[in-house]
């Protein structure tokens, strides 16, 4: 846990849920609960990571923690301040502090506006004057290693690298103090992925940034993250450090993440844990187990498991996991 004057961004208990069609009478079908009580805390310049298969909810926490959705229950808080409660999801001083780089920067940016006028939308709300705002945009594509002649280009001319950094530089015009990444890298070329992230952490270490990471690349995440969580079902089943979430997993579906995870030699190889083989697929979120969610795909299922959601168990320096293993009899 950090000190409260540490903290930049913290969430409690966020839930999301979304309707199933409707019926032919109009009724809801039924819910898929995205999120079932998430928390957690970003420290300044802290690098977060989120880790977990598709499904699990990393891309529904990461659009609330940026004000884009509002959840269903819970509190974002900034500065103490409840974001959706007190309605600053809209307000100059929310996208001053926190601003989101999407998956795709072929979707995200707009196919008719030069890279100029894209850097000049959020500007706008500044009300700067017109040699302002170009030399904002200068700047902007200088931080992001591109060339000021690229403000007059459209993004069918710019190769996948360059639209990510011009996605960065659209969420850094407003200088926030968090960026909530979600897979930044994973729509480009492996060259270009290593390029990309050396440019965030140069950008984390010049501007003083926080980042939320959403990645199912746990290799990036164990290179780069200062925190490791791993959601599963929309429950953050495990968190901590990011060396001990690496070195000493506690959670099965830690373990089976992190055992699937290639490598390039013996010696990390050594490292990863051993094999976890799960039964089946992952659920729907429509159809969340009973007990513990991992319980049916879990090879160290107990009975209590399918009767009793388990506690957050302390792991040391840092860590939990939300698992009966290791729970002294009568502390479920």
């Amino acid at each position: 846990m950090s000190s409260p004057s540490d903290l930049v961004l913290s969430a409690e208990g966020l839930q999301q849920s979304f309707a199933v069609a409707r019926s032919v009478a109009g009724r809801t079908k039924g819910w898929l609960r995205v999120l079932r009580g998430v928390s957690l805390e970003l420290a300044r310049g802290e690098i977060f990571g989120l880790a977990g298969e598709s499904g699990s909810g990393k891309s529904t926490l990461g659009r609330i923690l940026a004000g884009i959705d509002r959840p269903l229950g819970g509190r974002l808080l900034l500065g103490g301040r409840d974001v959706f409660g007190d309605r600053l999801e809209n307000s100059l001083l929310f996208k001053r502090t926190v601003q989101m780089v999407f998956q795709d920067p072929s979707s995200s940016l707009n196919p008719r506006r030069t890279t100029g006028q894209t850097l000049e939308v959020p500007l706008q709300v500044l009300r700067l004057a017109r040699g302002q705002r170009s030399a904002r945009v200068a700047e902007l594509l200088d931080l992001v290693e591109l060339d000021p002649r690229y403000a007059l280009q459209y993004p069918s001319t710019l190769s996948g690298g360059q639209k990510q950094r011009v996605a960065l530089a659209r969420a850094l015009a407003l200088n926030p103090q968090v960026l909530i990444l979600d897979e930044p890298t994973s729509a480009l070329d492996v060259s270009v992925q290593a390029k990309i992230i050396k440019l965030l952490l140069r950008l984390r270490s010049q501007l003083g940034l926080s980042y939320v990471l959403i990645s199912h690349d746990l290799s990036l995440m164990r290179n780069v993250a200062d925190r490791t969580s791993v959601m599963y079902l929309g429950r953050i089943v495990e968190a901590g450090p990011t060396p001990r979430i690496f070195q000493g997993p506690q959670h099965p579906y830690t373990q089976m993440l992190l055992a699937a995870v290639p490598t390039l030699t013996p010696d990390e190889e050594a490292l990863k844990p051993a094999k976890v083989q799960p039964v089946g697929e992952i659920p729907s979120p429509s159809r969340i187990p009973s007990g513990c969610s991992f319980h049916p795909r879990c090879p160290f299922a107990m009975p209590v498991c399918s009767d009793q959601a388990p506690p957050a168990v302390p792991k040391g320096e840092g860590q939990f996991a939300e698992c009966h293993l290791g729970v002294p009899a009568g502390r479920a």
